[in-house]
């Protein structure tokens, strides 16, 4: 009964002798780890806050006010048949305005 006793209490200091070496040099660089992690979070949130106020600062000035009339050559986005009269949806011609206000409806 004593060997077993004796292994328990051999298991039990080798147990407390490697936590406290562990302490002595794992504690350290777990805290020195934390610390790196720390500072580089601290610089990482640095960039992105000053990278997010050049752009902010850089932004281009609103454009003026487009008229509703598309430049010449250039199909406007009224032009759908959603928004055509009925007499051009039956033009069968491509959406032009020019022909199908000549035309007449099929």
């Amino acid at each position: 009964m004593s060997k077993p006793l004796l292994q328990l209490a051999a298991l039990g200091v080798l147990g407390f002798s490697l936590w406290k070496v562990g302490s002595f040099f794992f504690i350290p660089l777990l805290f020195l780890a934390l610390k790196i992690a720390l500072v580089v979070g601290v610089v990482l949130f640095a960039v992105w806050l000053f990278k997010r106020n050049d752009r902010r600062g850089r932004r281009a000035p609103k454009p003026a006010p487009r008229s509703r009339q598309a430049p010449p050559g250039r199909r406007s986005n009224s032009h759908t048949n959603a928004a055509r009269p009925i007499a051009t949806i039956a033009c069968r011609t491509p959406c032009w305005p020019t022909r199908c206000a000549r035309r007449e409806p099929a």
